[in-house]
């Protein structure tokens, strides 16, 4: 599959689905996303479906994505919102039966096989994303597409079976520029109440490292994004204020 392309920008529709609750949980994986996309060649959209409490079925959500009108659309899910993930890629398809459409997020990371069993998941991405996304869109767009270039990718040989490419494990995470929290809206979540491991209402999420040393029986982390090495790196931000750490992850108090 490839798209035949022009000189204009092409449309990426990113879809975070009604389910998460906006307390907890922002679509961090999708600001990181449009972040290390080239905003020269793609011109980015994220659908908050959570925040703003939107269902597939909404008249307003179809309305904003056919007005849109992607040419790739990306939704990211957990287990617990996979069904609504399903029928956002199914809404997208029947917009438009030529949209490219792919998932990402733990629970497709976990199960891309049966995933990939809908037929109207046309890629998913297994692990990490951040750079290797951008690597698909670019071969998407290409002449003569070359899928062995984009790592964590699901997609169907040409002889109908699947094929998982070696998921993304960046080393230097200088590479990867910090998300792009307008984008995610983050003062709506303030509003929302959102909080992460801190009582400071201005918070945001940053992740710091990448990978679990961990093997907890009841998480799937190591698997998602892999085991660091021995001497892990770091990435420290510049400017930033306050930064709470939390086991893997932490937590930016923002000053105004």
């Amino acid at each position: 599959m490839s798209i035949q392309t022009n000189s204009q920008r092409k449309r990426v529709a990113l879809i975070w689905p009604k389910g998460f609750d906006p307390h907890y949980v922002l679509p961090l994986s999708l600001g990181y996303l449009k972040s290390n996309l080239d905003a020269e060649k793609y011109d980015v959209r994220l659908f908050d479906n959570a925040l703003r409490n939107y269902a597939y079925s909404s008249d307003a959500f179809s309305e904003e994505l056919k007005d849109f009108n992607p040419d790739v659309v990306g939704v990211s899910s957990w287990s617990p919102m996979f069904e609504e993930t399903l029928n956002i890629i199914r809404l997208a398809k029947s917009l438009n039966s030529d949209v490219v459409t792919v998932g990402g997020g733990a629970h497709i990371s976990s199960y891309s096989d049966k995933v990939m069993a809908h037929l109207e998941f046309d890629f998913v991405f297994r692990g990490e994303g951040d750079l290797s996304f951008g690597v698909f869109l670019d071969q998407l767009f290409s002449q003569a597409p070359n899928w062995d270039e984009v790592l964590g990718l699901t997609y169907r040989g040409a002889d109908g079976n699947l094929v998982n490419n070696p998921t993304e494990k960046q080393q230097n995470l200088d590479t990867i520029k910090i998300p792009d929290y307008s984008a995610m809206d983050l003062e709506g979540y303030h509003e929302a109440g959102y909080r992460w491991n801190t009582r400071v209402a201005k918070n945001a999420p940053l992740w710091v490292t990448r990978g679990c040393p961990y093997r907890c029986t009841f998480c799937a982390a190591p698997e998602l994004n892999g085991k660091p090495d021995e001497n892990p790196q770091y990435r420290i931000y510049g400017g930033l204020g306050r930064i709470s750490l939390s086991s893997t992850r932490c937590s930016l108090v923002k000053y105004y």
